[in-house]
C-alpha cells in the first residue's frame, strides 16, 4: 500500500472519530427507569454525566487530530518521494544526452 492511499484512510478515520465525539456531546438522554439505561449515559446525575461525555468527546477528538496529522504526513511524503524521482528521471536523461 502506497503512502498516499494510507493517508487517505487516516483521513477517514479521523472523520470516524470526529462523528463519534460530535454523537457524545450531542445524544444524551438520561431515563430515570431501572430496565432503561438512556443514551450516553452513566450515573444519575445529568451535569456528572455531561462532564463524562465531554471527556469521551475530547479523547475522541483528539484521537482525529492524530489521525489527520499523520494522514498530511503521509500525503507530504508520497509528494516529496514523486518530486524525488521526477529529478532522478530528469537527471539520467541528461546525462544519457550529454554521453550520447
Amino acid at each position: 500500500m502506497d503512502r498516499g492511499n494510507l493517508g487517505r484512510i487516516f483521513y477517514l478515520i479521523s472523520g470516524g472519530f470526529i462523528c463519534y465525539g460530535f454523537y457524545k456531546i450531542f445524544a444524551y438522554k438520561n431515563l430515570d427507569s431501572i430496565l432503561d439505561s438512556g443514551t450516553n449515559a452513566y450515573v444519575g446525575g445529568d451535569a456528572y454525566n455531561y462532564i463524562i461525555n465531554s471527556n469521551y468527546a475530547t479523547g475522541y477528538f483528539v484521537l482525529a487530530l492524530l489521525f489527520t496529522i499523520l494522514g498530511s504526513t503521509m500525503l507530504i511524503l508520497e509528494k516529496m518521494d514523486d518530486n524525488k524521482s521526477k529529478e532522478d528521471n530528469h537527471e539520467n536523461s541528461e546525462k544519457e544526452k550529454t554521453n550520447s
